[in-house]
């Protein structure tokens, strides 16, 4: 993973050494060569679909799109970027977990487990859909871009305790909320996540972000990915709206200490130090993916 995922780590290199049958149906589109609408085609692909940057950064430019027309219309807001165009997977749970695993002791674990709550508005059986995003909305929320995308549906009535989503990026930026699960934390998910990072070696700490219908369905290894972070990745229990600030410092503190080890172990071996060059060209990259 380029520099450790810290920077301008791409998903599509990551998603070549993954099995299968743990991705969703992906193109990897560049407007300047291919023909979206065949590539849909050959690859069994329906609507909707998630498009975002084969680089990301905190759900920037992640949609989730309904038919061609918008597809087309989202596609040209990233210009020659490269794209990822993906099956929007229908699992009932969004979850992540962040393993470790020391490259010499080969000491493993897993020191986080969240479920992701995307945001949604309750119907009352009284008010219309926009006068309840608008009671809701939280201070991530992108209101503009909810209220653009539901526009259809704004004056609706929505019946009372139907529940309606109205943003499907799992993002605290984009207005998801985050809930620990570390007290499922257990051998058979640590086992899980072994296992699954045996497929990707070289790579001892990352966070999988991931859908599946239940947490047993998580430990059993029957889950789709969306995509895996390296060690920008953060311990996202600390999100947990009842996490005190004292525990989210011990929290922290310990997640450095994990990826200290790591390091250290790696550095005693044959592995190199990247340059204060790459760093900088990659965060020249980072910049220009992330700029629209």
């Amino acid at each position: 993973m380029h520099l450790g995922g810290m920077l301008d780590d791409r998903k599509s290199d990551i998603y070549t050494m993954i099995p299968d049958h743990y991705l969703p149906k992906t193109i990897v589109f560049q407007a300047q060569n291919s023909d979206i609408s065949e590539l849909i085609k050959a690859n069994n692909l329906t609507f909707p679909l998630i498009v975002k940057p084969d680089i990301g950064y905190k759900g920037f430019m992640v949609k989730r799109v309904d038919d061609e027309k918008e597809l087309h219309r989202v596609l040209g807001q990233f210009e020659e970027k490269e794209v990822l165009v993906q099956e929007f997977l229908n699992h009932e749970r969004e979850f992540a977990f962040l393993f470790y695993r020391m490259p010499k002791s080969q000491k493993y674990g897993v020191s986080s487990f969240v479920e992701k709550i995307l945001p949604y508005v309750m119907g009352d059986g009284k008010s219309n859909l926009k006068a309840l995003i608008e009671e809701n909305a939280n201070a991530f929320l992108d209101l503009g871009y909810v209220l653009n995308k539901k526009k259809e549906d704004l004056d609706t009535i929505i019946p009372k305790g139907q529940k309606i989503i109205v943003d499907h990026v799992g993002n605290y930026s984009r207005g998801s909320k985050f809930y620990s699960r570390n007290d499922s934390i257990d051998e058979s998910l640590i086992e899980t996540g072994r296992q699954f990072f045996n497929h990707l070696q070289g790579i001892n700490f990352g966070r999988i972000d991931l859908k599946a219908n239940s947490i047993a369905e998580v430990k059993n290894g029957k889950f789709k990915v969306m995509e895996i972070n390296g060690v920008k990745s953060e311990p996202l229990h600390i999100y947990e709206p009842e996490m005190s600030w004292i525990k989210i410092w011990e929290v922290i503190s310990e997640h450095w200490k994990i990826l200290n080890s790591i390091a250290k172990e790696q550095l005693s071996g044959s592995y190199s130090l990247p340059s204060a060059k790459d760093g900088i060209e990659a965060a020249k990259s980072l910049k220009r993916q992330t700029t629209n």
